[in-house]
C-alpha cells in the first residue's frame, strides 16, 4: 500500500518542481560570477554593461516561447562518462 501511495504522490507532482525556476537560475549565476577571474569579470562587463549574470540569467527561458529555435542554446548535455565540457559538442547541439 505504501508503494502505491508513493507512486501516486510522485505522479501527482508538478513537473515545475523539477525545474530550476527564476530564483535557481539567479543563484547559479551569482555563484558563477563569484568564481570568475579578473579578466573574465572585465569581459563580462564589456558584454553586459551594468547588467550582471543574475539579471540576465532568465533570458533563455523568457525568449524560448517566441523563438523555439533557441531551445538548444539553453543547456549542454554532457555525457556521464565525459571528462567535461567540449565546445564542439555544444555547437552540434546548437545546430550552428
Amino acid at each position: 500500500m505504501k508503494r502505491i501511495f508513493a507512486l501516486l504522490l510522485l505522479l501527482s507532482l508538478s513537473s515545475q518542481l523539477f525545474a530550476w525556476g527564476p530564483k535557481g537560475h539567479q543563484v547559479v549565476a551569482d555563484i558563477a560570477r563569484n568564481h570568475l577571474n579578473a579578466v573574465a569579470k572585465q569581459r563580462l562587463h564589456e558584454l553586459l554593461g551594468n547588467d550582471d549574470l543574475a539579471a540576465i540569467s532568465l533570458w533563455a527561458d523568457d525568449v524560448k516561447p517566441q523563438r523555439p529555435e533557441t531551445y538548444g542554446w539553453h543547456f549542454v548535455d554532457i555525457p556521464k562518462d565525459a571528462a567535461g565540457f567540449l565546445l564542439p559538442r555544444s555547437l552540434t547541439a546548437w545546430r550552428l
